[in-house]
């Protein structure tokens, strides 16, 4: 039987310290050659009518220690808009508030297709939790306070990895919401026991934090170099667009997640192409930046000193992150009787390629 299994599902069969253990496990296979991400990532951009896109990205990746690859898959239409005096991206499928998003989980093993999952809180999760491995590595292990830019879906799931792997006690957070950054603040508070305060400026969310995470869909930059504290760790999503471009003159020892290539194509014209929103911002080209795989294996080191400022690019997802998260969920969704299932014979069929 194949399955089929949605974000409820993916609840009660993943939880954070499992994902943060396995992410790490496979960055540790990855630098053995036990485990791969493919390392192109496509995307393909149709421009609509109203300045937005439609696009579909995708990208995979394999574990031989779990004997699995994975697809994940996306398909969204895309634009930007101001919210509270700031460009913001927008981003919906079908209708807004709805999103579509799969994973495809194959067996290596004998090519069967095992499970078909939503993606939406594997990809909360591998997002996080890949950033707090490389602050497990990164931070002063007495790290206790997060500085936390952004409030919505990465900054829940980014705040709860942190804590999973450092002595966390206190947490400031900014977005420019105040509803949005206080209802955060109390969430936190409440499920991990933190004391939380919403600010009013992210100068203060940054000032006087050991951890800085700037998990944020703001298309312009939110956090300047100069508010760093000597011995801060900084974590950052979507950097392109978070960072100024003087940010690194500000910070000691960088490293990335990976290597980043991406293949994109568009249908339109050269003006349709100009007027519509894409996807993503094009990371700054920096040579010789180590990775995560040779941090977690002890190729490099994280920190040389307690007062060096460090900083981990959460620069790209890959699919190897699904593979590995997403194993574990279909071997617990098994033993558990947990999903919907589909005859594995529909997937299959006696043509040959």
């Amino acid at each position: 039987m194949t399955l089929l299994l949605n974000n409820d599902d993916v609840a009660q069969l993943l939880d954070i310290k499992t994902c943060v253990q396995v992410i790490e496990e496979a960055y540790q296979d990855m630098a053995r050659g036990e485990a791969v991400p493919c390392p192109t990532r496509t995307s393909i951009q149709v421009p609509l009518e109203g300045g937005v896109s439609y696009i579909h990205d995708s990208f995979k990746g394999a574990s031989r220690r779990r004997g699995v690859l994975a697809i994940r898959m996306k398909s969204d239409i895309k634009g930007q808009e101001m919210s509270h005096g700031t460009l913001r991206e927008t981003k919906w499928a079908s209708r807004p508030g709805k999103f579509c998003g799969l994973v495809l989980l194959f067996s290596t093993r004998n090519g069967e297709l095992l499970a078909i999952l939503n993606d939406g809180l594997i990809q909360h999760l591998r997002v996080g939790v890949t950033s707090a491995v490389g602050a497990k590595y990164m931070c002063r292990p007495d790290a206790a306070t997060l500085g936390m830019l952004g409030s919505g879906g990465q900054a829940n799931s980014h705040t709860r990895a942190f804590a999973a792997v450092l002595p966390l006690k206190k947490l400031k957070v900014y977005s420019p919401n105040p509803e949005h950054r206080k209802a955060f603040a109390e969430e936190m508070s409440r499920t991990l026991g933190l004391e939380a305060e919403a600010v009013d400026e992210p100068k203060a969310a940054v000032t006087g934090s050991d951890l800085v995470a700037v998990c944020t869909n703001a298309n312009e930059p939110v956090l300047k170099g100069e508010w760093l504290e000597p011995g801060c760790h900084v974590s950052a999503i979507r950097s392109h667009y978070a960072l100024p471009q003087d940010f690194f003159s500000y910070v000691d020892l960088v490293v990335k997640h990976q290597e980043q290539n991406s293949s994109r194509s568009a249908v339109g014209s050269e003006e349709e192409l100009r007027q519509a929103y894409v996807e993503e911002g094009t990371s700054r080209k920096r040579e010789n930046i180590p990775t995560l795989e040779k941090l977690v294996s002890g190729q490099v080191v994280g920190r040389n000193s307690p007062e060096q400022i460090t900083f981990f690019e959460n620069n790209a997802g890959n699919g190897m992150q699904f593979a590995v998260a997403g194993a574990v969920v279909y071997e617990r969704a098994l033993e558990r009787g947990l999903g919907r299932e589909l005859p594995t014979d529909w997937f299959l069929q006696d043509i040959r390629d």
